[in-house]
């Protein structure tokens, strides 16, 4: 079964005439990730066996298409511009995230952003959200 994050990249059937990936994912964290999420991450950050990471438990659902981003990028000149949420550039996430995109797809961060703050008001509740984008290739 593939997941939501493979379906969209997948999509794009002349991906290597595309210069850029630009997008908004979902930026959802381990808490509230619903079944299908954690099982998308779990799916992605696997070690060579296929068997996922000790820490793939704990990785917003934002690194996931990240992941996949720079997977889909690997010898072309595309160039990926994501806006996520701070987590994965604060806190325990950043040494899973991004050593395994280094070491994994050798990918270049080419810019990244200081945090915007983001209000989201509905009729159920009042949220905060600190934003970045960062882009790479």
């Amino acid at each position: 079964m593939g997941n939501r994050i493979d379906s969209i990249l997948k999509s794009e059937n002349d991906y290597y005439k595309l210069d850029y990936i630009m997008g908004n994912p979902p930026f959802v964290g381990y808490s509230l990730q619903s079944d299908d999420q954690k099982a998308d991450i779990k799916s992605i950050y696997v070690d060579k066996n296929g068997k996922p990471l000790k820490y793939a438990g704990k990785i917003d659902y934002v690194a996931g298409w990240f992941h996949k981003a720079s997977q889909f990028i690997q010898d072309t000149n595309i160039q990926v511009a994501f806006v996520s949420t701070n987590s994965i550039t604060q806190g325990e996430q950043v040494q899973y995230v991004w050593q395994s995109l280094y070491d994994q797809f050798k990918i270049k961060i080419n810019f990244g952003s200081s945090p915007k703050c983001w209000c989201k008001l509905n009729s159920a509740n009042l949220s905060f959200h600190k934003l970045k984008h960062t882009g790479f290739f």
